[in-house]
């Protein structure tokens, strides 16, 4: 059963999403992937997805590697598809970012499920590049999914997609939810989420109290602190530092 503290949580986080009407809980960033997935397929009664960034250790992820090493640019290099079944080659397309060519290539010679992507990682997006994607779900009924488990709460209360101005069809949250207690999040709108109900998705502690409760007491200390502006600030502060450093030593 649910408990209280997780019905909170679901209805803070569409609060500061109200793009998202839905939501799924999870207790690692892998998990939430895998659940976003799933309900995407589920939602689309598609198969193949298209990737870009890092998304955790599942099947359905590792599958990239089967058909050579599309995931080398995407964090992590030379990762072996070791024990991932080979019938599931083909079945995710790697995609690199700021690449809108490349992705709208592979969305008209693909029948896409979903667009999963980091918003930001080690670069910002081009405006091009996001709008442009979010025209394609739109025009070819693709779900877009934000991976946010790394940028969620660093730069806005929130999501760091907020920070451009753009909404995705399913948004994933972890690390900085709970600050180091397990518990991720899967935001999404109603007419895909509910895909949820059709399909099994389960596991043993999801309903574990924890949690939810430190993520109730993380947010409102956010709130209070102003958490992500000073992030933003002390990592403006030791980028200049490093930049500083670097010319002065060549």
């Amino acid at each position: 059963l649910n408990c209280p503290e997780e019905v909170l949580l679901a209805e803070k986080l569409i609060e500061l999403h109200p793009w998202a009407e839905m939501v799924r809980f999870a207790r690692t960033g892998g998990e939430a992937n895998a659940i976003s997935i799933r309900i995407a397929r589920a939602a689309s009664s598609r198969d193949t997805v298209a990737i870009c960034g890092y998304h955790g250790w599942h099947d359905w992820y590792l599958a990239t590697n089967l058909k050579g090493d599309g995931l080398d640019e995407h964090l992590l290099k030379g990762l072996e598809p070791l024990g991932v079944p080979k019938g599931l080659s083909g079945s995710i397309k790697p995609f690199s970012f700021n690449n809108l060519e490349q992705i709208k290539k592979i969305a008209n010679e693909n029948d896409l499920a979903a667009i999963k992507m980091e918003v930001e990682r080690s670069e910002p997006p081009t405006e091009e590049f996001l709008y442009g994607i979010r025209k394609l779900c739109d025009d070819k009924n693709i779900v877009l999914i934000f991976d946010e488990c790394t940028s969620g709460f660093r730069e806005t209360y929130g999501g760091i997609h907020k920070k451009y101005n753009i909404e995705p069809d399913i948004a994933i949250f972890g690390k900085a939810l709970g600050n180091g207690y397990a518990i991720t999040a899967v935001i999404g709108k109603k007419n895909i989420m509910e895909a949820a109900q059709k399909t099994f998705i389960s596991s043993t502690f999801w309903t574990e109290r924890i949690g939810s409760v430190a993520a109730l007491k993380t947010l409102e200390i956010m709130l209070r602190e102003k958490s992500w502006e000073q992030i933003t600030n002390k990592g403006n502060l030791l980028r200049n530092i490093w930049l500083d450093l670097s010319k002065k030593y060549n």
